[in-house]
């Protein structure tokens, strides 16, 4: 009879991966800890001071309201179909001006406020803003 040597077995070797997954963690942990540890830094960015002269005041604004029967009213009056004197007169009164269309009433439809836009556009250039919420009256 013949004897068989023991088999040894193979593999058996130390899996350094499960040392690695945690040796990495407490390395984060650690990163982590001193990011927090540290001072926050300034850019050392020095913005100059604004002079007075540069305060932005508010700009005179001509409100005129589009009604949902596609008139134009100022101060709850009806301008005629040609705006351009009002304006014209409003701009040269105040060059820095805004003329707002407001347009709070939710039954305009959407294509008469942009046409209304553009005529004032061609009046008013790009001094021309659109609202679309009542005016609040200003507290005493």
């Amino acid at each position: 009879m013949k004897i068989q040597p023991l088999k040894t077995s193979v593999g058996t070797g130390v899996d350094l991966v499960p040392l690695l997954d945690v040796v990495f963690s407490i390395l984060a942990v650690f990163v982590l800890q001193a990011a927090n540890l540290a001072p926050p830094r300034r850019l050392g960015v020095e913005l100059p001071p604004r002079p007075a002269a540069e305060v932005s005041t508010p700009r005179e604004m001509l409100v005129l309201v589009l009604t949902a029967a596609g008139e134009v009213t100022l101060e709850d009056r009806p301008l005629t179909a040609d705006l351009a004197p009002t304006i014209q007169e409003f701009l040269s009164r105040s060059p820095q001006g805004l003329v707002v269309l407001n347009v709070a009433d939710d039954t305009v439809p959407y294509k008469k406020a942009l046409e209304q836009v553009q005529a004032l556009r061609a009046i008013a250039g790009d001094r021309v803003a659109l609202a679309t919420a009542e005016a609040v009256p200003p507290r005493p």
